[in-house]
């Protein structure tokens, strides 16, 4: 790169300066101060929680449905009919262990056993994949400092 190139490359940074002396705590060029100065300081609220760890939650307000009552829609059922669905808990299992309702029985106890397995497979495989990518991570972070 040519010294004209990167001269010109300054200058226009320069330009883009605005032209306050506000960072010395004077006014700028045209008598004005900093209009940043006038608004309030930055605030930022964090609520407080319902409950610390080791508390005690209160689930009085959650209400739950009875076990079964919750309709189960078509497999190609238009997504805006089954919009509700998202809002509420598909309670399939009573108190008893039994389950019941449109969404228990569609599978013998061999494909249940079977999605267990797909389920505790993928959830290996998925830790695998995070710990992998923190390792990744790190060893990227460890090689950019060396190579300062």
């Amino acid at each position: 790169m040519s010294s004209h190139s990167r001269g010109r490359r300054r200058e226009s940074h320069r330009r883009c300066q605005p032209n306050r002396a506000s960072d010395r705590g004077g006014p700028d060029v045209n008598g004005r101060y900093d209009d940043m100065n006038d608004y309030a300081p930055l605030t930022l609220h964090v609520p407080e929680p319902a409950v610390r760890p080791g508390g005690v939650p209160d689930f009085s307000s959650v209400r739950v449905p009875t076990a079964g009552s919750v309709p189960r829609p078509e497999v190609n059922a238009d997504p805006e009919t089954i919009r509700d669905l998202a809002y509420s808990i598909i309670r399939v299992l009573k108190s008893d262990g039994q389950a019941v309702g449109p969404w228990s029985g569609l599978l013998d106890d061999d494909e249940l056993l079977q999605g267990l397995r797909d389920m505790m497979t993928l959830r290996a495989f998925d830790a695998r994949m995070v710990m992998a990518k923190r390792r990744s991570v790190a060893l990227s972070a460890r090689r950019s400092c060396r190579a300062t």
